[in-house]
């Protein structure tokens, strides 16, 4: 006798209710008998993420509340407003006349390169700060690692950065044993656990 082969889930039976029927049914309950999604989605056979993306459309067309962290006309997640531009007079100095920057041009093509203002660092830092804080997603990343390695080059962190995950974590612990030797870990080991190592 053949073993059926496994249910698709991506489609549902005839005859079981969807996504949409129990979130409308659900939302019908009373706000303490609803029931949490990802309960619907394991009844349905469906994932989570359906759930959600079916109970968003239904809230964007008012068929069913806002949840509770979207109250009436809010947005979940509300974007983050750039700082307040610094007061006049302090930053930035004014951009060279298109004069003045054919004269550096000139000067640059020649190998002259006295007439180029060279940021200091305080003045690159305020400008990745800024970057960081009012830029694009893709750009903040990149000015927080700028920051973070001239951070580094200063002698502020010293070291690699903080492990990512457990599994670069024990990559790292296993350098300082090897490099410590057998004898020396086993000693540490007791050392630092006592009650498992005897």
């Amino acid at each position: 006798m053949e073993t059926p082969a496994p249910m698709d889930n991506r489609f549902r039976p005839l005859g079981r209710i969807s996504i949409r029927g129990a979130l409308i049914e659900n939302a019908a309950k009373p706000r303490e008998n609803q029931r949490p999604f990802f309960e619907l989605a394991r009844e349905l056979g469906v994932s989570l993420d359906s759930v959600c993306q079916v109970a968003s459309r239904l809230r964007a067309k008012g068929k069913i509340a806002p949840s509770d962290r979207q109250g009436p006309g809010k947005k979940a997640w509300p974007r983050p407003q750039p700082p307040n531009p610094p007061d006049e007079g302090v930053g930035y100095p004014e951009p060279p006349s298109p004069s003045a920057l054919e004269e550096s041009l000139r000067k640059a093509s020649n190998g002259d390169f006295s007439a180029i203002n060279v940021l200091s660092s305080d003045e690159r830092r305020r400008g990745l700060s800024y970057l960081a804080q009012t830029a694009p997603p893709a750009v903040q990343v990149q000015a927080h690692k700028a920051l973070e390695d001239m951070e580094r080059a200063q002698g502020t962190v010293v070291g690699p950065p903080p492990p990512q995950s457990d599994e670069e974590l024990v990559d790292r612990i296993a350098v300082i044993l090897d490099g410590a030797g057998a004898e020396m870990a086993f000693a540490a080991m007791k050392k630092a656990f006592p009650k498992v190592a005897k």
